[in-house]
């Protein structure tokens, strides 16, 4: 989801698992869509291949925050802010 508070631009990403720089990458690649410097429709080309030269920089690190973790029931349940939203 995307917001935008305070003339900042808020990204809220949620997965079961991320990857290293993933969430920064996905920001730095909506960042570059946004800008007009890729398509959207680029993405999966994009993505197809075996290196990130044609994909944007991730974004910088600084102004990434986590917000929460969950735990599936099996493993002692959702801790954290945001913990009652329902599971896909």
């Amino acid at each position: 989801m995307l917001s935008e508070r305070d003339s900042l631009l808020v990204f809220e990403i949620e997965a079961n698992a991320f990857c290293h720089q993933m969430v920064r990458s996905i920001v730095g690649v909506l960042v570059a869509i946004g800008r007009g410097a890729m398509r959207p429709s680029e993405v999966n080309e994009r993505l197809r291949v075996p290196d990130r030269s044609g994909l944007p920089r991730p974004a910088p690190p600084s102004g990434l925050c986590l917000v929460a973790v969950g735990y599936p029931d099996e493993l002692g349940g959702r801790f954290g802010e945001g913990a009652e939203r329902e599971q896909p």
